[in-house]
């Protein structure tokens, strides 16, 4: 799961970069729609790949235009940023200030993503967040890039969304668009999270992980009972929930059974699992103390990947080497991942580090394996 949501953050961050143009916005572009899009001369295309084509309308701000080659529609800004900072007037539609950038990247990512499949879908997308129309949408987005964008020059043109606050706003966009995603989930099926056999998500993930924490048969069946359940019925819940997550693309159950399942406190970490947990959804560093270094915390995750590549049991590796089990990790991991999140520039090392050690454990190297646990 932390790799899904690293995965997620790494695809969302890459709304910062040019060569990204399937579905994210491709930054400084001014110079290929003017020389490329008939009756967009003056046009300064910040937001959207250009290749060729015809104005098939115009609201103030912004063009459509019918792409020459595949017919394809897009919205171009006519938004122009060849100006100082200073003399663009602030625009901040339906957001409430600089401060809700978070929202913006959250409202920029749907918008592109409606974008790539229908233009029109993509301007009652933008009308339904707030914005008047595409224009407005273009101009608000030049006012944050004057409040939060990193400058390489003296104009607007030449401001990009990079810092590490650009950064952490852009986690808080997943987390809005995730919950986004997930009311919409639960709204077209009310039974997302229905109860199974009386067993809700939360009682489900918080059995789940203290059966995860080593229980004997014994300390299992008295578990259970406190339920009202047996193992029959047990295995027959565990089944349907495990199924409708891996049916659920839209992660709402993964996400909540996550949180709780950290919540329970379960394992030898379990009380960062639990601080993990409560901060869950929000970009903020869980509370207490790191349950073991970052280095070491890396450590174990390039241990795991290639442990993992070469086929070997990982779980009876993290046992051998680490002394720990997939539940610690799993907690563990909560406590870094929202640790990640309010300081963004973890993001890099972690890449460094976690590369770094596949390849020494990879090579067949037991780094760590008689060395003091650094908890």
């Amino acid at each position: 799961m932390l790799q899904i949501i690293i995965n997620f953050l790494r695809k969302l961050l890459g709304m910062f970069s040019a060569s990204d143009t399937s579905s994210q916005p491709a930054l400084s572009q001014a110079d290929q729609a003017k020389k490329s899009v008939k009756g967009l001369e003056n046009v300064t295309a910040e937001n959207i790949r250009v290749s060729s084509g015809d104005v098939i309308r115009r609201v103030e701000g912004a063009a459509l235009i019918r792409d020459e080659d595949d017919g394809e529609m897009l919205w171009v800004s006519e938004v122009s940023l060849e100006v100082t900072p200073q003399q663009y007037a602030d625009d901040f539609g339906p957001l409430g200030g600089p401060d809700d950038l978070d929202k913006f990247l959250f409202h920029e990512t749907e918008i592109n993503i409606v974008m790539s499949g229908d233009a029109e879908e993509a301007e009652a997308k933008c009308q339904e967040f707030g914005y008047a129309h595409m224009g407005q949408f273009f101009r608000v987005r030049g006012t944050l890039l004057k409040h939060k964008g990193s400058g390489t020059g003296p104009l607007l043109e030449d401001f990009v969304f990079s810092s590490e606050d650009v950064m952490r706003a852009a986690m808080g966009g997943a987390h809005l668009r995730q919950q986004h995603i997930s009311a919409g989930a639960i709204a077209a099926n009310p039974e997302l999270l229905a109860p199974v056999d009386g067993v809700d998500l939360d009682t489900f993930a918080k059995i789940s992980a203290q059966c995860a924490s080593g229980l004997s048969q014994d300390q299992m069946t008295a578990l259970l009972a406190e339920h009202n359940l047996d193992a029959t019925k047990w295995q027959a819940i565990n089944a349907e929930w495990t199924d409708r997550m891996a049916k659920d693309t839209s992660f709402t159950i993964t996400n909540a059974y996550g949180k709780a399942f950290g919540a329970a406190g379960a394992g030898q970490y379990g009380a960062a699992g639990a601080a993990g947990a409560t901060a869950m959804g929000t970009t903020g560093a869980a509370g207490g103390d790191e349950p073991v270094s970052f280095d070491r915390y890396c450590e174990i995750q390039g241990a795991q990947t290639a442990w993992s590549a070469s086929g070997q049991d990982v779980n009876a590796m993290l046992k051998q080497v680490f002394e720990m089990t997939a539940l610690d990790w799993s907690t563990m991991s909560m406590w870094w991942m929202q640790k990640m999140q309010s300081d963004p520039s973890l993001f890099g090392k972690h890449s460094e580090l976690c590369e770094k050690y596949e390849k020494q454990y990879g090579a067949g190297g037991m780094a760590g394996a008689d060395d003091d646990l650094d908890f």
